[in-house]
């Protein structure tokens, strides 16, 4: 994901977050930067956007698992005690 994100680094910085002009040097008239063109950039992006999508997926099913993991401790914790003094 890092590596992806050098790509956007120039778009976001000129374009997106600033959007600075440079002076062309012939002419001295003002003009946006050269940036990359969206065919150069939709490789990295829909890279990047399959890594976040696993990420979050791996973050869902971990977070999952652990609420599912806490109730079944719960249950059986509780069924202990009951058992242990005799609760029935």
């Amino acid at each position: 994901m890092r590596e992806s994100s050098k790509d956007f680094d120039k778009l976001r910085d000129k374009w997106i977050a600033h959007h600075q002009v440079e002076r062309n040097p012939n002419t001295r008239a003002l003009q946006s930067p050269e940036l990359p063109t969206f065919d150069e950039l939709f490789p990295k992006l829909e890279q990047t956007v399959q890594i976040i999508t696993r990420s979050v997926g791996h973050l869902s099913r971990i977070l999952t698992e652990g609420e599912l993991l806490k109730r079944k401790l719960k249950r059986q914790t509780r069924g202990h005690a009951i058992s242990f003094w005799d609760l029935k």
